[in-house]
Order: C-alpha cells, then sequence, then structure tokens
C-alpha cells in the first residue's frame, strides 16, 4: 500500500510538474534527461554525458587504445545551468530529431557517431549522426551541444588527463 501511494504522488507530481503532456512545456519536469555520446565503434572510444533533473551531471569516459580504462564521475550543478539547458533546448524541441537523423536497426557502428537524446514530461526525441561535420547538425543542437560542453569543462577536473 505505501508503494502505491508513493507511485501515485510520484504520477500526480509529474502530471502536475509538467501542466500538459505535450510540445508545450514550460519548465523542467521532474524526468528531465539529456543524453549525449561521442564515441567510434571501430577504437572503441566512447565519451557519455547524462544530465539528470535536478543537478547531476554524469560523465562516462571510456577507452581501448592504447590501453584499456574507463572512469565514471559525477557532479552537481548548479540551477542557472540547468536553466540555460532547458532555454536551449527550447528552441530545439520544434525540430523532430528522428524524422532528420539516425538509421534504425541498420545503423553503422564503426566511424564517429554523435548520440543525443532530452526528455522532458513525457515528450522524448532523440538523433544518431554519422560521422558528422557541423554543417548537417541543426544549429540549435550544436548550441545546446556548446552549453553542455562548457558545463563539462567548468566541473570535469578529470578530462583530458591520463
Amino acid at each position: 500500500m505505501k508503494y502505491l501511494l508513493t507511485v501515485n504522488f510520484f504520477l500526480i507530481f509529474l502530471l502536475l510538474s509538467c501542466e500538459k503532456r505535450s510540445e508545450d512545456w514550460t519548465s523542467l519536469g521532474p524526468d528531465f534527461l539529456i543524453k549525449y555520446i561521442e564515441g567510434s565503434g571501430w577504437t572503441g572510444q566512447q565519451f557519455s554525458t547524462t544530465i539528470v533533473y535536478p543537478d547531476s551531471l554524469i560523465i562516462n569516459e571510456r577507452e581501448y587504445i592504447p590501453s584499456p580504462k574507463e572512469r565514471t564521475s559525477k557532479y552537481l550543478i548548479v540551477q542557472n545551468e540547468m536553466d540555460s539547458l532547458f532555454q536551449d533546448l527550447q528552441k530545439l524541441k520544434y525540430i523532430n530529431l528522428k524524422d532528420y537523423y539516425g538509421f534504425g536497426p541498420n545503423k553503422p557502428t564503426d566511424l564517429p557517431t554523435l548520440y543525443f537524446k532530452y526528455q522532458n514530461c513525457g515528450q522524448i526525441d532523440s538523433a544518431l549522426i554519422y560521422s558528422p561535420d557541423e554543417n548537417e547538425v541543426p544549429m540549435e543542437l550544436l548550441t545546446l551541444l556548446g552549453r553542455i560542453n562548457r558545463i563539462i569543462i567548468t566541473h570535469d577536473t578529470l578530462i583530458n588527463q591520463n
């Protein structure tokens, strides 16, 4: 019974905080998530960033060449960084990324790829871009990825250290 009340409370909170389950969300919902992965299947190198409501930045870095290594780090980010990400995401949400990017079940797994996914108030969209050139990526996505990279540089003191 206690579990059922907790689940019901969460669902009510989710519905109220997102106002409407549509593209018209105006605030960060409790399901807010951004996932950004750059990697190469050929080398096994991958740099994964996950931003989770309300204040988490999780970085997972994996390399196999020249020697295997992996690390996971978690950082707290401040509210104004989350708000800035949300503002950039507001500009991106009107582009249906799945319609323009991605390869379905036959997606390539070698060479460099960029994977991006966001979720807020029940709306989810993602893109897989194979060997991306900047002119192939929407400006709104480049702006958001630039903001994410600035947040990573601010918080991740282990980046590019051996």
